[in-house]
C-alpha cells in the first residue's frame, strides 16, 4: 500500500496546479464552476490514482506517466476557456515550472530525510513523508498566490495591449522546467558528496526565487503597458475635445 501511495502523492499535485491555473482566467469558463468542479476533480483524482497504480506497476518514475499525460491536460485546460491558446498554454507551463521548482526541493528533502537509511541505488519515488511535504508546499503556494492570481494575473489576462507578449512568454516557464530535469543526479550517491546536497537545496531554493521574481517583472510590465495604453487613450480623447 505504501509503495502505491508514494507516486499517488507524487502525482497528486495536478489537482493544486490546475487549480491555481484556472484561477486567473475564472471570468472566461465555457462552464460554471460547479459544473467544471464536478466532472474534472473526479477526473483528475482517477488519474492521479490509476497514475500512481500504473508506476507501481512498472516501476518507473512518475515523471515517465505525467510528461505524456500533461499534453492532454493542458488540451482540456485550454478547451474549457474561452481564452486563445497563448495564454492558456502559457498560464499552464508557469504553473508547471513553478511546481518543478518544488520538486526539486521536495528531492532534496527527501534525501535528508532518508540520509539514514543507507539506501544504495536511486529510488523512483519520494519517500511518503518527502511526498506530503512536497503536497502541503504547493497547497501554501497556491494559497499564497490566490490574491494575485485572482487580481493582478487576472488583468494582465483581460489587457488586450500585453496580447503579443503571451507569444513568447512561454519559453521561459520551458526553460526552468528543463533545467530542474536536468539537475535530476543520476546516481543517489552524488547527493551525499561533500556539500552538494547544501547546494543542490541552494540552487533550488534561487532557482524558484528568480522564477517568481521573473513573473512579477512580466506583471509589473504589463501593468504599465496597460497604463501607458490608457494615457495615450485619455491624451486622444482631449486632443479630440481641444
Amino acid at each position: 500500500m505504501t509503495d502505491i501511495l508514494r507516486p499517488v502523492l507524487e502525482l497528486f499535485v495536478i489537482i493544486p496546479g490546475i487549480l491555481l491555473a484556472y484561477l486567473p482566467v475564472k471570468n472566461y469558463l465555457r462552464q460554471t464552476p460547479l459544473k467544471l468542479t464536478a466532472w474534472l476533480l473526479p477526473l483528475l483524482l482517477g488519474i492521479c490514482i490509476l497514475g500512481g497504480a500504473v508506476c507501481c506497476a512498472l516501476q518507473i518514475p512518475t515523471r515517465w506517466f505525467l510528461f505524456p499525460l500533461l499534453p492532454v491536460i493542458m488540451l482540456i485546460y485550454h478547451k474549457t476557456l474561452k481564452i486563445s491558446v497563448w495564454k492558456s498554454v502559457s498560464i499552464f507551463l508557469a504553473v508547471f515550472a513553478v511546481f518543478t521548482c518544488v520538486k526539486s526541493l521536495s528531492r532534496a528533502v527527501n534525501a535528508l530525510m532518508t540520509a539514514d537509511l543507507h539506501i544504495t541505488e536511486n529510488e523512483l519515488w519520494l519517500h511518503t513523508g518527502a511526498g506530503i511535504f512536497y503536497n502541503v508546499i504547493c497547497l501554501l503556494f497556491v494559497l499564497a498566490a490566490w490574491y494575485p492570481a485572482c487580481h493582478c494575473v487576472q488583468t494582465m489576462v483581460t489587457d488586450e495591449n500585453f496580447a503579443q507578449t503571451w507569444y513568447v512568454f512561454w519559453i521561459l516557464p520551458v526553460i526552468f522546467i528543463g533545467v530542474n530535469l536536468f539537475m535530476i543526479p543520476k546516481h543517489r550517491s552524488t547527493l551525499y558528496t561533500g556539500r552538494i546536497l547544501q547546494c543542490y537545496i541552494v540552487f533550488g531554493l534561487v532557482l524558484l526565487i528568480i522564477l517568481l521574481l521573473f513573473y512579477v517583472l512580466f506583471l509589473m510590465m504589463a501593468v504599465s503597458l496597460n497604463r501607458n495604453a490608457r494615457l495615450q487613450q485619455e491624451n486622444h480623447f482631449l486632443s479630440l475635445q481641444q
